[in-house]
């Protein structure tokens, strides 16, 4: 009996050891899958490529595979392991003492006037509300884009590019070309379209300043083909070369926020020389280059962020970024990630600085 009891007993120590090993573990994979679920939101990419990039990048550190001067080739190498203080927590001092670096563009309300908080215009949606819709709608505003359409001193067209992966993109110049300045070129972030630089007002803006402005689907996104996408820094690369004869881009100001990072950064690291300027806003895939690459980096660059911004994007671009020589950081007060549909005259504000300076001929932003 004693023995019958034990190996009833041992049965069931059994049967429950396994139980709470298969909970343990589907514990586990659960907590792994909201981790890099999480991550994937936060940044845009994809958690497994990250660490096979990285332990590619290992193995490749201590095989012939890897050049004396530690140098890859561009488009398939992955960040180095690197520890340096926290650029986020430096850029908020320098805002705080006013240095060149960065200021805190929020705090002079003689240098901002109304372009801090509420933009919000009376009886009418704010450019903040016009901008967010496009989370729901990729439609323009019809009240901005009848007013491009019927203005007589601009000109606005918009069409599909079949020699760029059937890319919907829309255009706006001043009908007077003869004093046109250069381009600026926007790409968006993920959940939004080209119809954002048209619902906060950055085309009318940029057109009757004189500035050609651009702005495009990118593949799988609003009005662009949902097939044929790239997803290697390759096909990117290729992508965005063949974007850049079709729209005739000639040294364009590439605006890159958020997702569109992907997209800017290989074309950024393989041809530096294709841009005038970035206007960095919290841009995705910078930690996917050296840094010895961003020392090495003499384009003018305009970093971007919000202060409120919840994601990773934020901290992780400007651990990269920052080691851009040629650069100028802001920080817009009471913003979220796309802080420039948050705060659309403090965004304005920046770029036109911006613009002006590089039609200055101004090296430095």
């Amino acid at each position: 009996m004693q023995s019958e009891e034990g190996d009833s007993n041992m049965i069931l120590f059994r049967r429950t050891a396994r139980m709470k090993l298969k909970i343990a573990v589907a514990v586990l994979v659960s907590a792994l899958v909201f981790v890099f679920v999480l991550y994937y939101i936060n940044t845009g990419r994809n958690p497994m490529v990250e660490i096979k990039g990285r332990v590619g990048s290992l193995l490749a550190k201590y095989s012939n595979n890897e050049r004396e001067d530690g140098s890859h080739e561009y488009l398939t190498r992955m960040a180095e392991t690197h520890s340096t203080p926290n650029p986020l927590s430096a850029a908020k001092q320098s805002f705080k003492t006013d240095s060149v670096d960065g200021m805190d563009v929020s705090g002079d309300e003689n240098r901002l006037s109304s372009s801090e908080g509420n933009d919000a215009m009376k009886g009418k949606p704010s450019d903040h509300e016009l901008g967010h819709i496009q989370l729901f709608n990729s439609k323009p505003d019809p009240r901005r884009k009848n007013a491009l359409v019927a203005s007589d001193i601009v000109d606005y067209r918009e069409g599909i590019l079949p020699n760029a992966r059937k890319t919907f993109y829309r255009e706006v110049r001043p009908k007077n070309q003869d004093n046109e300045k250069f381009t600026v070129f926007f790409l968006h972030g993920m959940g939004l379209t080209s119809t954002v630089w048209i619902n906060i007002g950055t085309f009318q803006i940029l057109a009757e300043l004189g500035y050609r402005a651009l702005a495009v689907d990118l593949p799988g996104h609003g009005n662009s083909d949902n097939e044929n996408i790239p997803y290697s820094r390759d096909d990117i690369l290729g992508y965005m070369t063949n974007l850049f004869t079709a729209l005739d881009l000639h040294q364009p100001v590439l605006v890159a926020p958020s997702k569109s990072g992907e997209y800017a950064m290989p074309l950024l690291m393989a041809y530096p020389n294709i841009l005038r300027g970035l206007v960095a806003v919290a841009p995705s895939s910078t930690s996917q280059y050296y840094l010895k690459d961003y020392e090495k980096l003499l384009v003018p660059m305009l970093i971007l962020f919000g202060e409120k911004d919840p994601t990773m994007l934020s901290t992780s671009s400007l651990d990269s970024l920052w080691h851009v020589p040629n650069r100028k950081v802001y920080m817009i007060r009471n913003a979220t990630h796309a802080c420039y549909v948050d705060h659309p005259p403090t965004f304005h504000k920046l770029l036109l600085e911006f613009l002006g300076r590089l039609d200055k001929g101004v090296l430095h932003p």
